[in-house]
């Protein structure tokens, strides 16, 4: 038992390296090479060899193939994880200012003055939906806007505010996630099932023992 638990830490460890290594080249070059993937497997059956000692054969073996599979795993989830976060990186300074604010009262300002039949006089080829900024809306609509606006105590205005910038925040993270998932997902293609494969044959060679002895 004592030398599965040291094969199994060896083979964390071992993995745990080759995916950071994987992971980094990955986020540094933009590009995924494939072959790194049957380097991991050596190093995990190195690492689990190294730890087995004079034991050999199916369970150290089949050690090295766990460990190599998650650190397989791990690296091409972490590769793709730091791109989208670097592609994402500005999402994260984006601000909420009090024309934000005005932009969604705009939007209420419209919908009560249709609602009402009062004429919202749009320029040519702007619509409700298109609209984002004071630039965009006609100008009477914008007063309105921004007169309820500065209605609003200011220590109500940051509180809203902050909460406009909590769910942006919130968002933000949701499609960092979303996007991080279904890039790892559509990131696997014919060549890495074939490194795969070879990472897992050599982890296993390596890690039972079986190249020492061929």
């Amino acid at each position: 038992m004592g030398n599965i638990i040291k094969c199994s830490i060896a083979a964390l460890i071992g993995g745990a390296v080759g995916a950071a290594i994987w992971a980094g080249i990955t986020y540094t070059t933009n590009h995924e090479i494939g072959w790194i993937a049957w380097g991991i497997g050596l190093l995990v059956g190195i690492s689990v060899r190294f730890a087995a000692g004079e034991s050999d054969g199916f369970v150290p073996g089949t050690i090295a193939v766990l460990g190599a599979i998650l650190a397989l795993l791990a690296g091409k989830y972490a590769a793709v994880h730091l791109l989208v976060n670097h592609e994402l990186s500005n999402a994260d300074t984006i601000t909420v200012t009090s024309e934000d604010m005005c932009v969604g009262i705009a939007d209420e300002v419209v919908e009560e003055w249709e609602t009402a039949g009062k004429p919202v006089n749009w320029a040519p080829g702007m619509t409700v939906d298109e609209a984002g900024s004071e630039a965009d809306y006609p100008a009477d609509i914008w007063a309105e806007a921004e007169k309820r606006w500065n209605e609003i105590p200011p220590d109500e205005q940051e509180s809203q505010l902050e909460e406009r910038r909590a769910a942006i925040a919130m968002l933000t993270d949701m499609m960092r996630g979303q996007i991080t998932d279904a890039g790892f997902k559509d990131s696997f293609n014919a060549m890495d099932l074939l490194f795969f494969a070879l990472a897992v044959y050599t982890a296993f060679k390596v890690g039972s023992g079986m190249a020492a002895g061929a």
